[in-house]
């Protein structure tokens, strides 16, 4: 396996060569469903009310929401979201501004669903040739803007004249120079307006403008005009993963080091489901999503159903184990961050789940069981719904890594918002999920619910562990990061004590900061770059090798890691402790 980096603009040596630092591991990536919010764009959230400013509030139908709440709750403080949506389907709704009852200009909503349909707008006019405008919406600030103007131009209608500065269209859209496309004067594509607007508003800018006069009637009303679509009642799997969209969007996001999607289940439980003690039978009540008027699980699932809020796909079995696999297969080729993977909510039986762990075998990959169940903010009080636990598992990894750091085992941390669990698990049922490597969530008396395992999908003893994965992650990636300086270096031996130099100072530090293990630093880690690693052969083909072997925390072995330099390129490969002289 290899780590490829992507060819850029390297730099010669540096006079005074920097010091390698660890880069992040806290960053976690989430595609899913939402209310609202740009589609197959990645946005950055620091905060739960920043995801619901931008995403909407939490809906009956979407994980997402659930997921990023999670995350943050758990100590989570940085991820990126990437929305999903039928595009085929998508509609913007549009408001007509009118004036003695026929349309002045069209403002249209900034994301496309039907979420815009509880949007207020209102204008009043001010004088002859300004107004306010005032856009409400249930779920965020009021936005209002002042003394917006008609006229397009500073001193008349003259188009030789200057444009004025505060015309309504240049203001709302965020356009420095004159918007002439707006008044159907000269075409341009979708990207070029996009690339030179940037909406001031987070509701909607000025799609078209109709009749523009000055001197005619004033802004009497605002009218609804098309009306905005996301109907999900027929996704596909490629709206989750396909060219430039889904996961193809995140796997682009290179400080991201953990991906979910918590939205490819059917979702599980009514609003209103009330909070009751533990233990009995515990079925799986779902939503109805719809695929060609199937149920969302064959004969063997346990889904009652009630009357959905909305219809939203469900996906097949076997539709969710090829989007899992997927998730894996990009976290493999991308090696720079792992696939956090739930059971399936109906797979009760530990041998039904054992048998979805055994479909992977990846160092990339950690799954979760069972369910959570958290507080269903759109029913009455103590109600509870069941969520994947994806995202909290996420929050966790994040939190280990702010605080005690990334080589510590995200294991025995307590859930912080979950109420309860979608099924019992028994001592010895316990037992065997986690011999085959599925993280069980329990609860203890007095503790709270927790994570009570920290085990990779991978069937090499080596790569068992998530922390020994994501520390080798982070150390191949602060050096494939920062030690592109050296890619278009002379290959000669100045050249190799430099990099031990670098390589074998940054591992010190890590080393006395408690991340490797070791009495001393030879027994902690290893860099080797001399005519063992690089042989003449290799020199003259424009490569240099140099061997990193590193001794993980307990209870891992001795991992070595290949560091080549070639032309335009880092790579990285994994080699296993009893082949560490071959290449």
């Amino acid at each position: 396996m290899r780590i490829l980096s992507t060819p850029g603009v390297y730099f010669r040596r540096p006079s005074t060569i920097p010091p390698l630092r660890a880069i992040r591991t806290d960053v976690a990536g989430f595609v899913g469903l939402a209310p609202r919010g740009p589609v197959d764009a990645a946005v950055v959230v620091e905060s739960y009310n920043e995801f619901t400013d931008r995403f909407g509030s939490p809906v009956p139908w979407a994980y997402l929401g659930d997921a990023v709440a999670g995350f943050f709750e758990n100590g989570g403080r940085r991820c990126h979201i990437v929305r999903v949506a039928d595009k085929r389907a998508l509609v913007r709704q549009q408001f007509a501004v009118q004036s003695g009852g026929r349309p002045r200009f069209v403002l249209e909503a900034i994301d496309p669903g039907e979420w815009a349909g509880d949007l207020n707008i209102d204008v009043t006019m001010t004088s002859l040739d300004r107004f306010n405008l005032t856009i409400s919406y249930p779920d965020g600030p009021d936005e209002f803007f002042s003394n917006l103007e008609l006229s397009r131009w500073s001193d008349g209608n003259d188009d030789r004249r200057a444009s004025n500065p505060r015309y309504f269209a240049r203001i709302l859209n965020g356009i420095r120079e004159d918007p002439r496309w707006l008044h159907g004067e000269g075409s341009l594509r979708l990207d070029e307006i996009e690339e030179r607007e940037a909406p001031i508003s987070r509701y909607v800018r000025v799609a078209e403008i109709l009749v523009l006069d000055p001197e005619g009637d004033s802004l009497d009303a605002v009218a609804s005009g098309r009306l905005g679509e996301d109907d999900l009642s027929d996704l596909k799997l490629s709206d989750f993963y396909g060219r430039e969209r889904g996961l193809d969007v995140l796997d682009l996001v290179d400080e991201v080091s953990m991906v979910a999607i918590p939205d490819m289940h059917p979702t599980p439980s009514a609003p209103g489901e009330p909070e009751r003690p533990r233990g009995g039978e515990d079925r799986c009540c779902c939503y109805p999503r719809k695929r060609n008027h199937l149920p969302p699980f064959n004969a063997e699932g346990t889904a009652t159903v009630f009357n959905p809020v909305k219809e939203v796909t469900a996906f097949s079995r076997d539709e969710i184990r090829q989007l899992q696999r997927v998730m894996v297969e990009r976290c493999q080729q991308l090696r720079d961050r792992m696939a956090i993977l739930d059971v399936f909510p109906a797979l009760a039986n530990p041998q039904a789940a054992a048998a979805l762990r055994r479909e992977f075998d990846s160092r990339f990959a950690a799954i979760y069981h069972p369910w959570l169940k958290v507080p269903e903010p759109l029913g009455p009080a103590g109600a509870l719904r069941d969520v994947p636990p994806a995202g909290h598992v996420c929050g966790v990894f994040a939190s280990v890594s702010l605080g005690p750091g990334v080589h510590h085992a995200p294991a025995n941390r307590e859930l912080v918002g979950v109420r309860d669990l979608s099924l019992d698990i028994g001592f010895e049922e316990h037992g065997f999920l986690n011999d085959n490597d599925i993280n069980v969530i329990k609860p203890f008396e007095g503790r709270g619910i927790r994570l009570f395992g920290a085990r990779t999908l991978s069937s090499d003893s080596e790569w068992r562990f998530v922390n020994v994965r994501r520390l080798v992650t982070m150390i191949e990636e602060s050096i494939e990061e920062q030690i592109q300086w050296a890619v278009f270096e002379p290959q000669n031996v100045q050249l190799r004590r430099d990099v031990v130099r670098v390589v074998s100072s940054f591992l010190n530090e890590l080393w006395q900061d408690g991340m490797l293990d070791g009495e001393t630093r030879d027994e902690a880690f290893n860099v080797i770059c001399d005519d063992s690693t690089t042989t003449s052969f290799d020199v003259d083909e424009g490569r240099m090798i140099c061997d990193i072997q590193l001794n993980a925390p307990w209870p891992a072995e001795f991992v070595t890691v290949r560091l080549g330099l070639n032309e335009g390129q880092v790579n990285f490969k994994e080699i296993p402790s009893t082949h560490a002289g071959n290449f």
